[in-house]
């Protein structure tokens, strides 16, 4: 575990290797003409660079088998992805917030987690004008980022471990006020890299499907650190599942050859309620099992999809505080 980081082994192990056929991280909606592969080691270690100062000031904490940086990351989709990992990269243990998450949610999160950067863009820059600490907007300073040398990188000493605080990620707070769940490195990325073949099934150059926001748990851990780990492309998905219709989800399965796809009974009961002609009106022929979590799946919604699908229908239980699943069935 010692050589074992989030950062550098996602991406030693799936953008050098080449892997899923070509894609990295394919961005969604489909109408773009193409796969978008986005979040390029380039863009990663720009940002990363642009972290790591000489002084350390944003490394990681002088050896600490904590990070002392904590890095707020309010972003969407593939510029999320670059920012943590960027973060990562520097040495700081970052904060991911939702896009959607409401003011009050983020307000609190910076200062329980005593924040002190926050690595946003101008869309969100106005919210934050209580916050007080570094702004970075990741579009408006983009071409200071991307100028920064990547030799900064090789700065950092000592270097990560897996012992090094990888992120903090809050609960909901539905029993209470949320509480922020600090995630290690070398376990966290060891129990994805088990977890993808042996409860997902999943296979390098395959593609994964998460239909999670990216600042949960679920999201987190399967749209931006699981399948790339494992090899697998991974589909970044902003939207309804019902945008612009009904049949977007399955579209995706079809042009992306999507092999594994993990979504939310809740999602499952939006889509029971739409014409049923969209679940077969796409080729999902690729598509080996849907797996959901996220809260209790009632037996008439398993047995609506599994019939309309034709496929296995998985139920997995855990939560923010185990970071990957604890029981399937």
């Amino acid at each position: 575990l010692q050589d074992t980081d989030t950062s550098s082994s996602t991406y030693a192990n799936y953008v050098a290797n080449g892997q899923g056929n070509g894609r990295r991280i394919i961005a969604a909606p489909i109408n773009d003409g193409g796969s978008n592969p986005v979040g390029s080691n380039n863009r990663i270690v720009g940002i990363g660079a642009f972290f790591l100062v000489p002084t350390g000031q944003y490394g990681n904490g002088g050896g600490q088998a904590w990070c002392a940086e904590y890095i707020g990351c309010w972003l969407q989709g593939s510029s999320h992805r670059c920012a943590v990992g960027g973060g990562g990269n520097a040495g700081g243990a970052y904060v991911p917030l939702d896009a959607e998450y409401p003011d009050d949610r983020v307000t609190y999160i910076l200062k329980d987690s005593s924040s002190r950067i926050v690595i946003t863009s101008i869309e969100y820059a106005d919210r934050l004008a209580n916050f007080d600490g570094t702004i970075v907007l990741i579009d408006h300073d983009w071409p200071l980022i991307a100028s920064q040398p990547a030799g900064r990188l090789t700065t950092s000493d000592p270097p990560l471990t897996a012992e090094n605080l990888c992120y903090v990620i809050y609960t909901s707070g539905s029993t209470g006020k949320p509480k922020g769940v600090q995630r290690d490195t070398g376990g966290y990325a060891v129990a994805l890299a088990a977890s993808i073949p042996h409860i997902f099934c999943g296979k390098p150059g395959e593609t994964f499907f998460c239909t999670s926001d990216i600042g949960w748990v679920v999201g987190h851990s399967y749209i931006i650190y699981g399948p790339l780990i494992a090899g697998m492309a991974t589909i970044m998905y902003e939207g309804m599942p019902t945008r612009p219709d009904a049949g977007i989800w399955w579209q995706l399965v079809e042009k992306y050859k999507v092999t594994v796809m993990f979504s939310a009974p809740t999602a499952v009961r939006v889509l029971k309620k739409q014409d049923p002609a969209y679940l077969s009106k796409y080729d999902l022929s690729s598509l080996r099992a849907l797996f959901l979590a996220g809260e209790p799946l009632d037996e008439p919604t398993a047995q609506w999809i599994s019939s309309s699908l034709g496929r296995p229908i998985i139920d997995n239980y855990w939560q923010t505080e185990t970071g990957w699943p604890i029981l399937t069935i």
